[in-house]
């Protein structure tokens, strides 16, 4: 762990600038992703009010509060199926793309991975959710493991 925080403070010493810049705006994106979903669940949670109160219009009052979950559960259900076929369209180009990978590189990974499991869980969680949010996270990223990938005593 101090390794980490080491290798963190060494990458926010100065002459780091561009690489702070890549962090700071992931965190503001992170930010803007976590208010606009806020604001999408309080939206979707009026729409289903609203649902509900013009359906009490014609039904009882049970009628209508079973009609309005069943219609946002019938939605989520398609938005899930939706998300599961545009994951699995992309896998499918992914791989018919990509070619074989170094064993190298793998066993490496593997090492770190063995070495270092609690950190290894955590980064997977955060970078996985960080990846798939937004392209421009994804482009923020990997121009983030580029620079981390780079002899970090090397100065520039």
């Amino acid at each position: 762990m101090r390794e980490f925080i080491r290798l963190i403070a060494l990458y926010f010493s100065p002459g780091k600038e561009y690489l702070r810049a890549l962090i700071i705006r992931l965190f503001i994106f992170l930010l803007i992703l976590c208010v606009s979903f806020s604001v999408f669940v309080i939206g979707l949670g009026f729409t289903v009010w609203a649902s509900y109160l013009y359906l009490a219009a014609d039904f009882s009052p049970p009628v209508a509060a079973l009609l309005s979950a069943s219609i946002a559960v019938l939605i989520a259900c398609l938005l899930v199926l939706l998300g599961y076929l545009i994951i699995s369209s992309a896998s499918k180009r992914e791989k018919t793309e990509s070619g074989g990978t170094s064993s190298a590189i793998l066993s490496d990974a593997a090492n770190l991975v063995d070495q270092y499991p609690l950190q290894s869980s955590l980064a997977a969680v955060v970078l996985g959710f960080i990846s798939g949010s937004s392209p421009e996270s994804r482009k923020a990223l990997s121009e983030i493991l580029v620079l981390l990938n780079s002899d970090p005593y090397k100065q520039r």
